[in-house]
């Protein structure tokens, strides 16, 4: 899903919520809820808030005093928002009490990560604890690798925990020199080879003077020797990847 079917689906909420159909707003997000993680682009601030309020209204409507934590979350994530003045009775009630709120949250930090986290889709690297928000992991490459909908007080989803803290397997970090060893030693074999190739061909040349091994000679000559400069550049880079 891209940022443009995700804003469909919030206008679709937002319909529902107009007419006060509020078993169709709760249907609809829930089929939000659903495709947020499929969505392959970092959220606009305004979308998120618009998320957060639409959850709000659907929790006022069943009594849940959560309701007011999510329209402040919308409040934070696009403090200039004005409501419709047509709000009457309770649900005025609410909106005053959501945007009476402190404006600074309790947060805590959110761990290093390879790429960037987005929160609310701004770079961040603290998050609302009592408030809702919602976490993307943007990977190196510009792409959107995760992204989820974070209930107030809930938990750093496990496998945004993992990306944050990669631990790479011992045989990879093993085996990574163990590639630039095994290329090394076969450089090295292969030059040494030609250098003995080389001398077989000195010597034949010594005993028959015969002007028909003086090309391969240089031949077997520079290519051994090219070989074992090779053979031992890779060696270093061994060397050098094994402290990695």
């Amino acid at each position: 899903m891209d940022r443009e079917g995700l804003d469909r689906s919030l206008g679709d909420a937002a319909v529902a919520l107009d007419r006060l159909d509020w078993s169709d707003l709760e249907g609809r997000l829930a089929l939000l809820r659903s495709l947020l993680p499929c969505l392959g682009e970092p959220i606009l601030p305004g979308q998120a808030a618009e998320a957060f309020r639409l959850v709000g209204w659907s929790l006022f409507s069943a009594g849940d005093p959560d309701a007011v934590r999510w329209l402040a979350a919308g409040f934070r994530a696009q403090p200039g928002f004005a409501h419709s003045p047509a709000l009457r009775g309770p649900m005025a009630t609410a909106w005053a009490d959501a945007s009476s709120l402190p404006m600074v949250a309790a947060e805590a930090d959110l761990p290093g990560v390879g790429g960037a986290l987005l929160v609310n889709g701004l770079p961040a690297s603290r998050v609302p604890r009592a408030e809702p928000w919602i976490l993307q992991h943007v990977a190196a490459d510009g792409s959107v690798a995760s992204t989820w909908l974070i209930d107030p007080d809930g938990p750093i989803p496990v496998s945004a925990a993992v990306v944050a803290h990669p631990t790479p397997t011992s045989g990879v970090r093993a085996g990574r020199p163990v590639i630039w060893w095994v290329a090394s030693g076969v450089a090295l074999g292969l030059g040494t080879g030609g250098l003995l190739a080389a001398r077989a061909t000195k010597s034949a040349y010594d005993t028959s003077q015969s002007p028909d091994l003086i090309v391969p000679n240089r031949i077997a000559g520079i290519s051994g020797y090219s070989l074992l400069a090779v053979g031992g550049g890779l060696g270093a880079v061994a060397v050098l990847r094994v402290g990695r």
